[in-house]
């Protein structure tokens, strides 16, 4: 697994502030932190869909006869298949939400009226969630041309596409997603609207920028976390009861569709996802946040991340850090150098100028003259 530890206790207190009146029900990932390949790996079919209509099933009564379970019944329109054998152009999905009872079934299709699907088959022929909190996501109805690409990139193309959406809420939720496919090739897109887009697109764009590796946005980071600029962004309207009891396809409420996280929530997927950088062009931005940001677990983040950037094309930047006057960061520093490297000048357990210095004359008169192989990245 790509996250940590430490980012799964972020990724509760995250979510605290995002639901706070839901945490009690299910302790999950923040909504638009979602890692779309590791919920393919799970999935049998994936597919974007419309929501035609919903039915209310009870299935479970009290004592008294009140109904204390409900079966949803979703018909839905399917626009384009990405994984697994197609079916037919329309089917029907069974789901269960609110899922009081269980702390679980989180997806409530009637936040959106298009959605990407993750599903199954069940045993009698029918569809179900292949996650019953992830395996629904609101993105825009807008659909790229159909190619003859694999579907990792059809359906990047496809949120892209929807970045076009009149819908702010649904162009954010697209904004996400491409995030959550952690793709390179989705900076340019994500890039214009860092530079084009209103406040709330550019942080959602720069928390998707970072995730799939656009270097681009480390400036931008940067500044954000340095100068903790928390921003005033009005809470998105609450539904109330009686939408969510709505189930005809005019109860459909595609204007709430964006990630439901306020603007410090987002600041703090952003300010963890700087602890997932493995990129060594990430080293100058990272000591400089370590050195300069006000809060102490930004600084803290940016230091793990040094240590962990096990690429010998940081080693330039690591070496320029060994001068650097804040001890804690010349120490991440030797450590990260001496991982790398593993030569004895540079193994020393104390860091102070006795140790410090026979890595830096290593580095001199060896190091640097060394053709370094860049590491094989693992998550291809």
């Amino acid at each position: 697994m790509r996250r940590s530890s430490t980012f799964l206790l972020c990724a509760i207190f995250t979510c605290s502030l995002c639901f706070p009146c839901t945490l009690s029900a299910r302790l999950r990932g923040p909504e638009g932190t979602e890692d779309i390949r590791q919920l393919a790996d799970h999935s049998s079919l994936i597919f974007h869909a419309r929501v035609l209509s919903i039915e209310s099933i009870p299935m479970k009564e009290s004592v008294s006869g009140e109904i204390i379970l409900e079966v949803n019944m979703a018909n839905l329109a399917v626009d384009r298949w990405y994984k697994g054998e197609p079916g037919s152009e329309t089917i029907r999905l069974k789901y269960i939400y609110p899922g009081f009872g269980s702390g679980d079934d989180c997806i409530d299709l009637n936040r959106s009226s298009s959605w990407l699907i993750f599903a199954k088959l069940t045993d009698d022929g029918g569809y179900e969630f292949s996650d019953n909190c992830q395996g629904g996501l609101p993105v825009s109805a807008i659909l790229a041309p159909a190619t003859n690409k694999d579907w990792l990139q059809q359906l990047q193309q496809d949120l892209i596409a929807g970045l076009k959406d009149a819908n702010l809420d649904l162009r954010l939720a697209n904004i996400a997603r491409l995030g959550a496919l952690e793709l390179r090739s989705s900076g340019s897109a994500l890039h214009e609207l860092v530079e084009n887009g209103n406040e709330l697109e550019a942080r959602w764009a720069i928390y998707a920028a970072l995730r799939s590796g656009d270097p681009s946005v480390f400036p931008r980071t940067e500044s954000m976390l340095i100068e903790d600029d928390s921003l005033s962004v009005p809470p998105q309207t609450e539904r109330t009861i009686e939408a969510l009891l709505l189930t005809d396809s005019t109860a459909l409420l595609p204007d709430s569709a964006a990630p439901q996280c306020s603007m410090e929530g987002l600041k703090i997927h952003i300010r963890y996802e700087i602890g997932n950088l493995r990129n060594p062009e990430a080293v100058p931005m990272l000591a400089r946040i370590a050195r300069s940001a006000k809060e102490d677990n930004v600084r803290s983040v940016a230091y793990s991340a040094i240590r962990w950037i096990n690429d010998p094309r940081s080693l330039a930047a690591l070496i320029e850090l060994l001068n650097d006057p804040d001890p804690k960061l010349r120490t991440e520093a030797l450590d990260a150098i001496a991982h790398i490297t593993t030569v004895p000048e540079c193994q020393e357990g104390e860091v102070g100028s006795e140790s410090i210095e026979p890595c830096k004359a290593w580095w001199e008169h060896e190091g640097r003259l060394i053709e370094w192989p860049a590491p094989v990245d693992a998550s291809q």
